[in-house]
């Protein structure tokens, strides 16, 4: 089992390291981490939470940007979205919903003029191995669904996540104690900048 999830991992190319904050990322935190001697590849993400509706049901749904690099989808059905009125999403959403690959849904909070998305494709997501979906500060407070759509949809003056992968991290077993030993070695070298960042960002959202 953990040899197919390590697979898996590397073939999708799942990142090492994820990299949160509610003030958010830019470019040139994105550069300054990826100099680091053993980052291997770093990528910004965009991610909102909002409000899915299908008839009169609601639910909170994380909506993603596919981005590219890292955290490759598996499309199990379908296609990616081709235009910004399309959405991918996962097999549950479509089951719990008695949706199909054709169907429209409401998706709020986007860039879009209309909440209108086109379902195309049916996918599995690297950042979504477990049946835990997260949590949230909308709704009851846990997000039931992921759904990914075009960057361009969830785009903002900032990134909310940054997700990186470690030199070497691919060559071993997934939480053997060598890729353990690996990650934690750079996540010490990122903790050596991270008042500066985080004192960076305030004076650039607050200052």
């Amino acid at each position: 089992m953990i040899m197919s999830l390590d697979k898996y991992f590397d073939k999708h190319k799942a990142y090492d390291i994820e990299i949160a904050s509610t003030l958010g990322f830019t470019e040139k935190d994105i550069k300054e981490i990826g100099r680091f001697e053993n980052v291997e590849a770093v990528i910004g993400s965009y991610m909102r939470d909002n409000y899915l509706k299908v008839d009169s049901k609601e639910s909170v749904v994380r909506i993603l940007g596919i981005g590219d690099n890292l955290n490759e989808l598996y499309v199990k059905d379908g296609r990616l979205p081709k235009n910004d009125k399309e959405v991918v999403v996962e097999s549950k959403l479509l089951r719990d919903n008695n949706l199909k690959i054709g169907d429209f849904v409401s998706i709020g909070g986007t860039n879009n003029d209309s909440d209108n998305f086109k379902i195309v494709g049916v996918i599995v997501s690297p950042l979504y191995f477990s049946m835990d979906r997260g949590m949230t500060n909308i709704g009851n407070g846990q997000v039931k669904y992921y759904v990914y759509v075009s960057d361009s949809v969830v785009k903002n003056d900032y990134y909310t996540h940054i997700y990186l992968t470690v030199n070497g991290a691919s060559d071993c077993i997934t939480n053997s104690e060598l890729y353990k030993d690996k990650v934690y070695d750079v996540k010490k070298e990122l903790s050596s900048i991270k008042k500066d960042l985080e004192e960076r960002r305030f004076e650039e959202v607050y200052g």
